[in-house]
């Protein structure tokens, strides 16, 4: 289904109630992936008819000059943040929040990764949030897959790497809470990443994340995973 008229991507999608929220890129990437065009913006598209249609809601207010990738999610107050990635500061993330649901926007504002994050994907679990992606693309340990704990979305542990680098490039990653709608079972998030073993060919690599009930002096509740 068409989501507006100008070429671009699709970097990320929530439903809530109803409605599929689709975070646009409008960037054809003929020049680059990355913005490089005033015309390089970050669109909001609402969609409560199932993705028959979408309707446009708002422009996000990014400089998009270097900037690409995207990811949202709703905060335990509902409100919506949106983060994005930076070419040339691979340690800061910038994010805009909205509490109307993304008909306006915060002004941004900056995250700090210590372990560096390119291809950010965020994801509510259990008592916070977790975001995963490439360790950077530039410097010391970059291209590990990596992730991050925050109890409240905006503030973010030291991380941990969870698969390093050995060949080419890899570490594109997704997850998904799992069993929400099953009875009798216990949610769990599922997590894949590429993974480089010659050059830039790759495997995928899984892990289930389970919430853990006792924090046992740990920074956060994610600090063991089974990686299947």
């Amino acid at each position: 289904m068409t989501v507006g008229a100008e070429r671009g991507r699709v970097y990320d999608a929530l439903y809530r109630d109803g409605e599929i929220l689709a975070l646009k890129f409008c960037n054809d990437a003929t020049d680059q992936w990355y913005g490089t065009k005033p015309e390089h913006v970050y669109e909001l598209w609402s969609s409560t008819d199932d993705g028959c249609s979408f309707q446009y809601k708002s422009v996000l207010p990014f400089d998009t000059q270097g900037k690409g990738y995207g990811t949202m999610e709703h905060l335990p107050n509902g409100a919506l943040i949106v983060y994005l990635y930076d070419i040339r500061d691979e340690s800061n993330a910038e994010y805009v929040v909205s509490c109307d649901n993304g008909a306006t926007w915060s002004i941004p504002a900056w995250a700090r990764f210590a372990k560096k994050l390119r291809n950010p994907q965020l994801v509510s679990y259990g008592d916070g949030f977790l975001m995963h992606g490439r360790s950077g693309n530039e410097g010391d340990e970059a291209g590990h897959l990596v992730l991050y704990y925050s109890p409240d979305g905006y503030h973010w542990d030291e991380g941990r790497y969870l698969c390093l680098r050995t060949a080419g490039l890899g570490a594109y990653s997704n997850s998904i809470v799992t069993g929400t709608h099953a009875p009798n079972r216990s949610a769990r998030l599922y997590l894949h990443s590429s993974h480089a073993y010659d050059k830039n060919k790759t495997n995928v690599a899984a892990w289930w994340i389970d919430r853990r009930t006792e924090k046992e002096g740990t920074e956060s509740s994610y600090s063991k995973f089974s990686k299947d």
